[in-house]
């Protein structure tokens, strides 16, 4: 362990390479993971050399132990931004609401002089989800620099305000790949129905396969009957490319919401034709058994839902 923390501290006489170098170093001791690593590692923040003290945050953030949370909130007033930075956004990972006033007192200092550190304490904010950091990142929804209201809109959605939805829809019609991703993945997580529509335009209408692959699992995530509406619709892509989603989704949302279309599985399942018990109804009926449902019966005149119910006569 000492050889480790001395070679981490000068690893070779070659400049060129000591950050290679350093960066084995980091990963040894991340293997190692034990109390003696962290706390040879909370030593090196207090190193001299900057590159050592990146590499012992960084190193510290892989391991994840909180018993790190107190030294990294030491280095938001390092005299290097970059390990002011690297420290803030390792916190995000490893640390719970506690630390929210210290990272929200860092971003008031640094929110007129340094979009990368914002940056990175934005994120952190956002990872940690605390309400308490709602009104801080609310004020960068006003910022010129549309990077920075992008990360406060994200972290907004992270941790939960309803209000950006809008901010995050926009983002789905008009930005990058990238982003586009980021925003679908929180407006699934926040179960935002106003975004369906959107979800379903994506859907229909998006080149990339894996963006038509995303959304359908979206789609079906949905809780209960909140994207029930959009069924219809569904249907009505299964003779196109998007087919073999728009099919995912259906199965995903009619299992959520313990609902099914007969028209969808009369053209999926083989049916099976039960006798009449005597004395029932005239109508004749299917029988149709759904993974992770009881049976359902689904009545031949009937084409519209047919929710599951506990009684077996209906």
């Amino acid at each position: 362990m000492d050889g480790l923390i001395d070679f981490l501290k000068k690893p070779s006489n070659d400049i060129d390479r000591a950050d290679e170098l350093r960066r084995c170093g980091a990963s040894a001791l991340v293997n190692i993971g034990s109390q003696r690593a962290v706390n040879s590692l909370l030593s090196l923040l207090e190193n001299s050399d900057e590159s050592v003290r990146w590499y012992a945050v960084d190193a510290l953030g892989d391991i994840g132990d909180k018993d790190a949370v107190i030294g990294l909130i030491k280095r938001l007033r390092d005299c290097s931004s970059k390990i002011r930075s690297k420290a803030a956004y390792t916190l995000g990972f490893i640390a719970d609401e506690a630390v929210v006033p210290e990272l929200i007192s860092y971003l008031q200092w640094v929110s007129e002089t340094s979009d990368d550190e914002c940056w990175s304490v934005i994120d952190a904010l956002g990872e940690i989800g605390s309400k308490k950091a709602i009104p801080e990142l609310h004020r960068f929804l006003a910022k010129s620099n549309g990077y920075l209201k992008e990360k406060a809109i994200f972290a907004l959605g992270k941790i939960g305000d309803e209000s950006v939805i809008p901010d995050l829809i926009h983002i789905l019609k008009t930005s990058s790949l990238d982003s586009k991703g980021t925003a679908i993945e929180i407006l699934r997580k926040m179960q935002a129905e106003p975004a369906i529509p959107y979800f379903l335009g994506i859907l229909e209408n998006e080149p990339y396969v894996r963006s038509r692959n995303d959304i359908a699992g979206v789609l079906g995530g949905f809780q209960r009957e909140r994207a029930a509406h959009i069924l219809p619709n569904l249907l009505a892509l299964i003779p196109t490319e998007s087919g073999q989603y728009a099919l995912r989704a259906i199965f995903g949302i009619q299992q959520n919401c313990q609902f099914y279309n007969y028209e969808i599985f009369r053209k999926q399942l083989p049916p099976v034709v039960s006798p009449q018990p005597s004395g029932a109804s005239q109508h004749p009926f299917i029988l149709y058994d759904f993974p992770n449902a009881t049976t359902v019966k689904v009545f031949e005149h009937v084409d519209t839902y047919i929710t599951k119910t506990e009684n077996p006569d209906y």
